[in-house]
């Protein structure tokens, strides 16, 4: 996923004001500002529920793969 500046500091905020990230001091690079942000508890948190919650979808969807699968989700026999 490539990310333009705009989009990205947008979604920080939002992040910010959920208070999952927090401020993490900024430097000046080439006539710009890069600003630093970091994890908080509850962000580490957060994140940790979010990477259970997609590894049970890739585990599903692994299942679902399997030869078989479609007949015997629906009863019959492979």
């Amino acid at each position: 996923v490539t990310l333009k500046v705009a989009p990205l500091y947008a979604a920080l905020e939002r992040l910010s004001a959920s208070g999952w990230v927090e401020a993490d001091g900024d430097e000046r690079v080439e006539g710009r500002t890069r600003r630093y942000f970091r994890l908080t508890d509850s962000g580490r948190l957060r994140l940790e529920a979010e990477v259970e919650r997609i590894e049970q979808r890739a585990r599903l969807a692994r299942q679902r793969l399997r030869p078989g699968w479609a007949a015997t989700a629906i009863g019959a026999t492979p």
